[in-house]
């Protein structure tokens, strides 16, 4: 349900941005998103949001294959849908320095963003140079799986885990200075290369960092 709210309060914003109100009739939002997984979920929380503003249509586009470069043909041919998902390996940065993004700041207020959990509207998620230019649609979180027999043999303590990013990259240059190439300090489960970057990215951004360039 938080979820379908969230993007409702997209679509709320994105009529704003059109000058949105009741006396305007025939108003389209195209929408464009590269995950068929959910679209039961989106057709009813736009149903919902057309019963809300009748005036209002909402068109959703699927595009799972070439997601990316479906986009950048979208916007080299000037008809750029007016919502879209920002890829799950690439930056709201990216695609504000390509020009692709409108400011929200005018829209977001402190009202609005106290509907949100603390550190959704940070540097390199929803704001880029101060200005924020999108809401997540949903989030989530990772687990840490250690192997008590690797710490042992690093001179760890199995019991007292790693509680921060600094204490991670210290933990794991100890191990895997302990392995001596036959085991490491840490590694993250994926099979494509693609996921991998994009954890150390998010992993870097939640430092602090910018993420790769």
């Amino acid at each position: 349900m938080r979820r379908i709210n969230q993007i409702i309060i997209i679509l709320g914003v994105v009529f704003a941005l059109l000058g949105g109100s009741e006396g305007v009739a025939g108003t389209k939002i195209v929408f464009w998103t590269w995950n068929r997984h959910d679209m039961e979920v989106k057709e009813r929380l736009f149903e919902k949001f057309e019963q809300e503003h009748p005036d209002i249509d909402v068109e959703m586009v699927i595009h799972a294959d070439q997601y990316q470069d479906m986009l950048k043909l979208a916007w080299d041919a000037e008809m750029p849908p007016d919502v879209f998902q920002i890829p799950e390996n690439t930056l709201v940065v990216q695609q504000v320095e390509a020009g692709w993004l409108t400011p929200l700041d005018q829209w977001i207020t402190p009202e609005f963003k106290a509907r949100y959990m603390p550190g959704i509207f940070r540097k390199h998620i929803s704001l880029v140079k101060g200005h924020i230019y999108g809401i997540l649609s949903s989030i989530f979180t990772a687990k840490l799986f250690y192997n008590k027999t690797l710490f042992k043999r690093a001179g760890l303590d199995p019991e007292v885990p790693p509680k921060t990013w600094g204490e991670l990259r210290d933990y794991a240059k100890k191990i895997t200075k302990a392995g001596k190439g036959r085991f490491y300090g840490f590694v993250i489960g994926a099979k494509d290369p693609w996921v991998y970057s994009m954890n150390v990215e998010w992993m870097a951004m939640v430092a602090g960092g910018t993420g790769f360039n």
